[in-house]
């Protein structure tokens, strides 16, 4: 029987930089199944740690301290509706129906999103829906810079989207993702 293709794209933003102390308070997905997005969502989320909170990192992503505390949807609302969200598509029981997560420098993305499972008292995490390899899209650029000379003033996500002619509003979870996908099409003549 061949295996269908699930891919799980994925950014968030976060209140800083350590997933044990900080947390996902916009996190946006697309999921793909062979070729074809047949879902995707947002969630605004209400940190679970108020304290730990970087103004930094509530800069990029251009929310105040003060909206975030206003948000009535938790960590454990945005873990339980990603489950049955998951769980239309991926058999948590089959170790070979997983999703393989994808996005753009995407190890960040899943750090925190393993975490916030964690942080809402799933034991497993996302292990039971997703494969540990991972879709990391500026792989793909690497093989632009190392075999066909391609050049970026940096790697940023902005950056590299202006260059290939990808259009992207920046530190938009939901943009940034869907940004990310098509970047990833435009590599496609590189792989």
């Amino acid at each position: 029987m061949k295996r269908r293709s699930k891919i799980l794209w994925i950014d968030c933003e976060t209140t800083g930089v350590d997933p044990k102390l900080n947390d996902i308070w916009q996190l946006a997905y697309l999921i793909e199944i062979d070729g074809e997005v047949v879902e995707e969502g947002e969630m605004l989320i209400r940190p679970s740690n108020m304290d730990t909170i970087e103004e930094k990192a509530l800069e990029i992503g251009g929310v105040k301290k003060e909206a975030l505390e206003k948000l009535d949807y938790t960590i454990k609302d945005a873990v339980e509706d990603l489950k049955d969200v998951f769980g239309k598509y991926v058999d948590k029981y089959d170790k070979k129906d997983k999703f393989v997560v994808a996005g753009y420098f995407v190890r960040f993305d899943v750090d925190f999103l393993r975490e916030m499972f964690f942080k809402s008292g799933d034991r497993y995490g996302i292990g039971s829906w997703c494969f540990t390899c991972l879709l990391d899209v500026p792989s793909f650029i690497s093989i632009g810079v190392a075999k066909y000379g391609m050049r970026f003033e940096n790697f940023k996500l902005e950056t590299v989207c202006k260059k290939l002619k990808v259009p992207l509003k920046a530190h938009d979870a939901l943009e940034d993702v869907k940004a990310t996908r098509l970047l990833y099409q435009a590599l496609g003549s590189l792989r």
